[in-house]
């Protein structure tokens, strides 16, 4: 039996619910970084010489085929963020399962999106995170992703 977690936030015209977490998971690491989960205060957007650091990639294992992923942002501070989350495939391609901006967070509320592979033949070798926006600038979130293979 799947247990439900439901964090419901309210939007102006609109619910977003949290996704079901899934049995038969396993965390994923963050590229670049070490460990399973990153917090990050979010950085002004990047300029010609600059880069900002909306984007947060973790690296899917080879080890077992994964069904879908799960994606879990917690905002530390109350406000307005921009979400993009995409299975990177090796071919250079992508699916986006999840856009949102200017989506009204609450503090310490996670939100968690689910994205389902292509076929069990074809599986992303990352996951990338965008969280930003303009508004979200100096605020603080934790990310992270589970592999599930059911």
């Amino acid at each position: 039996m799947v247990a439900k977690v439901c964090a419901v936030l309210a939007l102006s015209t609109a619910m977003v619910c949290s996704a079901p977490v899934w049995a038969n998971c396993v965390p994923l690491s963050v590229v670049g970084g070490n460990g399973t989960q990153v917090t990050k205060k979010l950085s002004p957007g990047g300029t010609l010489l600059t880069s900002d650091n909306w984007n947060t990639d973790f690296v899917v294992p080879t080890d077992r085929v994964f069904s879908r992923f799960v994606v879990t942002v917690t905002p530390r501070n109350e406000g307005s963020y921009t979400l993009n989350f995409y299975l990177k495939y090796p071919d250079n391609s992508s699916d986006r399962f999840y856009s949102r901006e200017a989506l009204s967070l609450q503090r310490d509320k996670p939100v968690r999106q689910v994205g389902r592979v292509r076929s069990p033949k074809d599986q992303p070798f990352q996951i990338n995170v965008f969280v930003g926006g303009f508004e979200a600038i100096g605020n603080t979130v934790q990310i992270a992703v589970d592999g599930c293979t059911r």
